[in-house]
């Protein structure tokens, strides 16, 4: 799946252990993260699975900038 957050277009892979967010607008591509999501569940994973997103997004403008 796709998910934008501050404007950095992410892939999103999700599986039962972890989440891996890869950036790919032009220029972010090579920055990746691992979110490994086994210790939450219901409302409180898709609010640190967001939080992981912000903070990716984050991070790759930091480097491109």
């Amino acid at each position: 799946m796709y998910r934008t957050e501050f404007g950095v277009r992410m892939a999103v892979y999700e599986n039962r252990y972890f989440t891996e967010i890869v950036a790919v607008d032009p220029g972010f591509t090579d920055q990746a993260s691992i979110f490994d999501h086994t210790a939450f569940s219901g409302k409180t994973l898709e609010r640190e699975r967001r939080n992981a997103l912000r903070r990716h997004a984050r991070a790759v403008k930091r480097y491109v900038s």
